[in-house]
């Protein structure tokens, strides 16, 4: 009965991913049609409007934490909001203690770090900040020490 289930739905998805295709297909023809009507009448009218029918295709991060997260500071990231940015735009930035770089530049970078204790954890850690000796500061040390201690095991084993 099981195999039966697994035939059948094997039956079907393949169905649906032929279809798919043939849809996406008749689309691209619509699309080169429209394209290339529309280029000829704006080639007319004005010829410095170029069509792109390829579109427009970019590459980039959408979620980047800095050291202002506390997520991201437990795990010793160190690097500041404009160090990614220069790091995006193909600059080379410090990053665990090596000097990196990126072969190509990224098109855009959002930094998304936590807005709950931005930047609270990397001004507790400052061993000269307003916080050293306080019991705050003694108390999230130890947490801190705990916390990357228990997350480098699980994670470096």
């Amino acid at each position: 009965m099981e195999k039966v289930k697994f035939k059948n739905g094997l039956a079907l998805l393949s169905t649906l991913l032929l279809c798919a295709c043939n849809n996406n297909q008749d689309q691209e023809n619509k699309d080169k049609d429209s394209t290339n009507s529309a280029s000829e009448k704006t080639n007319a009218s004005n010829p410095e409007v170029k069509v792109n029918p390829l579109k427009e295709c970019y590459f980039g991060d959408l979620h980047l934490h800095t050291s202002l997260s506390p997520d991201a500071n437990f795990m010793n990231t160190t690097s500041l909001p404009e160090d990614s940015y220069r790091y995006a735009m193909g600059e080379e930035v410090d990053y665990l203690g090596n000097k990196i770089k990126r072969n190509t530049p990224l098109d855009f970078l959002a930094v998304t770090d936590h807005a709950e204790y931005l930047g609270a954890i990397a001004a507790i850690k400052d061993p000269k900040g307003s916080f050293v000796g306080t019991d705050l500061y003694k108390q999230l040390s130890r947490a801190i020490f705990l916390t990357a201690a228990v997350i480098s095991a699980a994670v470096y084993g």
